[in-house]
């Protein structure tokens, strides 16, 4: 890891920082859990969702939305969560010029860190009321013992 943030106070950053992002090697957790081949016949996808991201619109005025991330299973690696807070909390200063620019740097941060593919939706508050919850295809890993 180049930032282990875990156990440790720190200040939370003033300003937007990618290089807070934390990656974790894939390969040792998979080795750990007696995982020796990744085939690239299995398919998936991490889901992370940030309920809370701000930022500033090109007037000063604060933005918020909340932003999906899909990242792939094949990706090198994945981030540390609290590295991963922190960095979203290093853009509440920052000035965007709205949803679709907030999108890009997310999706291009987060690609570079995982070295692998990550998707990135950010809706804003009245865009996410609009959506129903759904049942995803698949099987959620967390209801596995």
């Amino acid at each position: 890891m180049n930032n282990n943030y875990l156990g440790k106070d720190i200040n939370i950053p003033k300003e937007y920082d990618p290089s807070i992002l934390s990656p974790l090697s894939r390969l040792e957790s998979r080795l750990k859990s007696g995982l020796e081949e990744f085939s690239d016949s299995y398919h998936g996808r991490d889901y992370w969702t940030s309920y809370e991201n701000s930022w500033l619109n090109e007037k000063g005025k604060p933005q918020v939305a909340i932003a999906r991330f899909m990242i792939d299973c094949h990706s090198e690696n994945i981030i540390e969560s609290k590295s991963f807070k922190l960095y979203l909390n290093s853009l509440n200063q920052t000035v965007f010029s709205g949803v679709q620019a907030v999108s890009q740097v997310l999706e291009k941060d987060v690609s570079a860190a995982i070295n692998g593919a990550c998707r990135v939706v950010v809706s804003t508050l009245k865009e996410a009321l609009v959506r129903p919850l759904v049942a995803w295809d698949g099987v959620c890993l967390d209801e596995l013992d």
